[in-house]
């Protein structure tokens, strides 16, 4: 269910009826070459924890747009916020939410440059707020081998659907930042958010200005964009259409449900969360 459609007075039962998860998409507004919407990666995040709510009945707070981004102000529509700023947003929703009842929060994130970012916010939460259980998951994409490993939960798939997703594999295609798979989730939310026309309308390709640093695994806040200055990573193959983009979002929807799922069921944390809490400052976490 969402946050924003429950009534005030039967938002206690709601509570109760989604176990006391609440789930907090984020993602940001950025460029993924010329061919995708700017909000892509928070509308796949939202979208996908709407349906996968749907399933594992859990409730979904109010979609962040704008996440962590390096060197993308040279681009037009990228919106970067400071990380101090997304960290204060999301730490004030997270005592909403706890101040509305909900004991475990998931922040699922459309957007890989997140992760760095939300990893460093579990960490400040948990000594700031060790009142708080928060998880987070990255939703990440749905490759073509990943629908033919079973390919007949999706009938719908065509012959033909069936020989291009073989011949990306084949070909020994590349995902990376708008790429086929990331097209086709955004094409099954909304197929005006992709362009197919535009895939090739700028490089995909890399630089190649930090190879160095690369492979002897080394990274500044640059690097990334340097490599590929139009935020676009990608071997695109065509032939995307609605039954390759719906097979992917139905997989996207399993996988996300079946992570809210065990997310509900999960005991484990809250214990060792509470005897982590007592053992390092001496107090039982309930009392304070």
């Amino acid at each position: 269910m969402l946050w924003k459609d429950i009534f005030p007075d039967e938002f206690e039962a709601a509570v109760e009826k989604c176990g006391g998860v609440c789930v907090i998409p984020i993602g940001a507004m950025e460029v993924h070459g010329v061919h995708m919407a700017l909000g892509v990666d928070t509308l796949q995040a939202a979208e996908y924890s709407k349906r996968a709510a749907e399933v594992s009945e859990v409730c979904v707070f109010p979609e962040l747009y704008f996440g962590d981004l390096g060197g993308a102000n040279l681009l037009p529509g990228s919106i970067i916020f400071p990380t101090e700023v997304i960290w204060t947003i999301l730490e004030h929703a997270c005592l909403e939410i706890v101040r509305n009842g909900f004991k475990k929060i998931v922040i699922v994130s459309g957007h890989g440059g997140n992760q760095w970012m939300l990893t460093a916010f579990l960490r400040n939460m948990l000594i700031k707020h060790p009142e708080m259980l928060i998880y987070k998951y990255f939703q990440g994409l749905i490759y073509p081998a990943e629908l033919l490993s079973d390919i007949t939960k999706y009938p719908y798939l065509t012959e033909n659907d069936v020989s291009i997703l073989e011949s990306y594999e084949r070909e020994g295609k590349q995902g990376g930042h708008g790429c086929f798979s990331e097209v086709g989730l955004s094409y099954d939310i909304d197929p005006t958010l992709v362009r197919i026309n535009k895939v090739d309308a700028v490089s995909a390709s890399s630089t190649r200005m930090y190879d160095k640093f690369d492979v002897n695994g080394i990274e500044t806040w640059l690097s990334w964009f340097g490599n590929f200055p139009n935020s676009y990573v990608a071997d695109i193959h065509y032939g995307m259409n609605e039954r390759i983009a719906r097979a992917m979002g139905q997989r996207m929807t399993e996988k996300l449900s079946g992570v809210l799922k065990l997310i509900k069921e999960d005991t484990v944390s809250a214990d060792f969360h509470r005897e982590w809490y007592e053992k390092s400052f001496g107090t039982d976490l309930v009392k304070g």
